[in-house]
């Protein structure tokens, strides 16, 4: 990285108290996420202990220890917050009814290696597995969506209900998720879904029919 000479400016301990708040701060971040942060927490540790000497012999230093946990609880960060966008997944997949149950044991297969993390290539390779664990419940969360649809649509032509323009949108969220297109395939289930409001309605409709049918038999039985 380079370093804009404008952008110079004297170091100082308020600078360097400075420097040290901000890398505490993002370490507390990082530590919410899940990560112990043994590493960045131990050269912050000896940074911090530099800048208790009130000297700038060592302000160098403690400039580099700082930079490095910086730049390390950086990446931390940045995999945790993948990694918490991926549990929220899994709680919207469960509510949806998505079978997500044989992919728990591999989150908390990657929970745990995301904790003890702590160096790029580590962080990386937790990075990735991340990104395949997504796919695979995108992919349960779009199966699940077609199935309902397809159930929806089946349940709908029962009642009589025109259900053409649907089996279309269904066609293409079948196409879209057989080419591994998840996102396109789920947003293609959304109209046949939304049969759900008028099968309901329906529903309603019958019950509230017994309701009166049954008021109706109740009367005629009194005035015997």
């Amino acid at each position: 990285m380079g370093v804009r000479p404008d952008a110079l400016r004297a170091v100082d301990l308020p600078l360097l108290e400075s420097m040290m708040l901000q890398a505490l701060a993002r370490l507390s971040v990082a530590k919410k996420l899940g990560s112990v942060c043994f590493r960045a927490s131990a050269m912050l540790e000896v940074a911090s202990g530099y800048l208790n000497e009130h000297s700038l012999s060592n302000a160098s230093a403690a400039i580099g220890l700082m930079w490095k946990s910086w730049e390390l609880l950086g990446t931390i960060v940045k995999v945790g917050e993948y990694l918490r966008k991926l549990e929220t997944d899994f709680l919207e997949a469960k509510g949806i009814g998505a079978d997500v149950i044989e992919l728990e044991a591999n989150l908390s297969s990657v929970q745990a290696d995301f904790r003890s993390a702590e160096t790029e290539p580590l962080l990386n390779a937790v990075s990735a597995r991340i990104g395949n664990l997504s796919v695979a419940v995108q992919r349960a969360v779009a199966e699940a969506l077609i199935e309902q649809a397809t159930e929806m649509i089946a349940a709908a032509k029962g009642l009589g209900i025109n259900t053409s323009r649907h089996e279309i949108f269904l066609q293409r969220a079948t196409e879209e998720f057989l080419k591994g297109n998840y996102g396109p395939a789920r947003l293609f289930t959304n109209y046949p879904l939304s049969l759900r409001s008028q099968l309901a309605e329906r529903d309603s409709g019958v019950a509230l029919g017994l309701v009166l049918i049954l008021a109706l038999l109740a009367k005629k039985r009194e005035s015997k």
